[in-house]
């Protein structure tokens, strides 16, 4: 093996290997003074099937440090501080009424080099984490890549796992006491800044699973399809009425049992050209969420928009550590750093993301919808590219009239699609206030439309996020500051 000299001190070496089990694992260690011999490089760290196992990541040594690594020891405090806070909450809640509150732990990702647990949830950071286990394990569906940020989203989610386990902490007892004995993360989100995401992400955009399942279903529910029961039946269905609530009383009954449209209303359901093809408002999404959490239960209802705790149940998982997409940044870089890689991957956080999320959006879509021609007989190419780019409206990357703009040159194709919209958000200069107010903006404007009484029915549904993460069950951007 040629020998391969390197200039820089410092570097991250990743050596895998094969477990008694058989299942592959990936280690990961800071070295100083590297020698420049792979083989040396190798020995004593761990066994090699193949040179083309090991891959050297050489960290660039700058004296001025970026604006994630600024006043670490201010950003530690700040996260110790609201971990203290957070985990002292759901611990409490969990004391007084664990037993009260439903769900389980149903998919933790180990990292056993480290020990660290992950548990999931749909809509609330997962893409950024379960891309990162599976390059921890080389599981990318596409062989070694250098960075997480190069597994697409295609391959996140749909790619069948070979390496990376699924974990079973309730039937399987080594996978119990391996979760039991490591450090467990969860994250969590604002529900009502969930659901929109949801909408945008699943609805909005060409989503072939929820166009296809979902929306007939959707559609079936607000037109008062057979489904449909009576207020009584609704009201013993939902369970308790929670009283600490805002605007809740113990003998209130639901104000969206009474919704003439779902109860007592039987409309013929419309046809559609395909079974997937009906266009889906955000309030008819939000009514079949009620629709499902009271017919069945909030664990039938699908990951991407249930409660957290019904997948990740805190009295249940026991986190050591409780992160939230409000403050993603300072939360998963102290979690790389107890994963011994916030050296390796603090690019992952970087201000580069928004470009990321651009191209990442646009090659999943173009390639379900043009390349797979899944939902193609829904959605042309200039409509598939209004969607994504009034999903980048919503997100806050490009400006409002950006819609506007450019209508009359779609289609543009996905290169120089991309192109205008990196373009767009490059020359708008914007800082991440601007895109937060824009994004928050957005969002406000669309629960706008929502009923009080649909709003409170949410509430309840979404009752124990609320009390376990501490959320406002009634923040004024969407109730009013009334």
């Amino acid at each position: 093996m040629a020998e391969r000299k390197y200039v820089l001190q410092k570097y991250v070496v990743r050596i895998s290997g094969l477990h008694e089990s058989g299942a592959r694992s990936s280690r990961r260690t800071i070295l100083e003074n590297t020698p420049a011999s792979l083989t040396e490089i190798s020995r004593g760290y761990g066994t090699i099937e193949s040179q083309d196992e090991i891959h050297l990541l050489p960290l660039t040594v700058s004296p001025a440090p970026s604006a994630l690594e600024a006043q670490p020891m201010l950003q530690e405090h700040h996260t110790a501080s609201d971990q203290s806070t957070r985990l002292k909450l759901a611990r409490d809640v969990c004391s007084a009424s664990g037993s009260s509150i439903p769900g389980d732990v149903e998919a933790v990702f180990v990292y056993e080099a480290e020990k660290v647990a992950y548990c999931s949830t749909h809509k609330v950071a997962s893409t950024y984490w379960v891309r990162l286990f599976r390059w921890l394990y080389n599981d990318t569906g596409r062989g070694h890549v250098p960075s997480p940020l190069n597994i697409s989203k295609l391959d996140t989610h749909l790619t069948p796992l070979r390496r990376l386990r699924v974990r079973d902490v309730f039937r399987d007892a080594d996978d119990r006491a391996l979760v039991e004995s490591s450090y467990r993360f969860l994250f969590t989100r604002e529900p009502f800044a969930r659901l929109w995401s949801v909408y945008v992400d699943k609805f909005l955009l060409p989503d072939d699973s929820f166009w296809e399942v979902y929306s007939p279903r959707i559609k079936q529910v607000a037109f008062g399809g057979p489904e449909t029961r009576t207020p009584e039946t609704w009201h013993k269905t939902i369970g308790r009425i929670h009283p600490d609530l805002p605007g809740s009383t113990k003998n209130e009954t639901d104000p969206f049992l009474l919704n003439e449209k779902i109860s007592k209303t039987r409309k013929k359901l419309p046809r559609a050209p395909t079974k997937g093809c009906y266009d889906v408002p955000f309030p008819e999404f939000l009514q079949y969420i009620i629709y499902v959490a009271k017919e069945q239960s909030g664990k039938a209802m699908d990951d991407h928009f249930r409660p957290v705790h019904y997948g990740c149940n805190p009295c249940l998982f026991r986190p050591d550590f409780i992160g939230k997409i409000e403050t993603m940044k300072q939360d998963s870089l102290h979690v790389l750093r107890r994963m011994r890689l916030d050296d390796a991957l603090i690019d992952t956080l970087s201000t580069s993301h928004v470009q990321h999320e651009i191209s990442m959006l646009i090659e999943f879509n173009f390639e379900l919808v043009v390349k797979r021609r899944r939902q193609r007989e829904c959605v042309t190419n200039g409509d598939l590219e209004r969607r994504l780019i009034k999903a980048f409206i919503i997100n806050g990357y490009i400006p409002e009239d950006s819609e506007t703009l450019l209508a009359k040159r779609l289609p543009l194709g996905q290169e120089t699609l991309e192109q205008v919209v990196l373009k767009l958000y490059s020359d708008s200069n914007r800082t991440s206030s601007e895109i937060r107010q824009q994004r928050e903006r957005m969002k406000s404007d669309a629960y706008a439309g929502i009923s009080l009484d649909v709003l409170r029915s949410l509430q309840r549904i979404f009752y124990w996020d609320f009390r376990l993460f501490g959320y406002d069950p009634q923040p004024p951007e969407i109730f009013g500051s009334g």
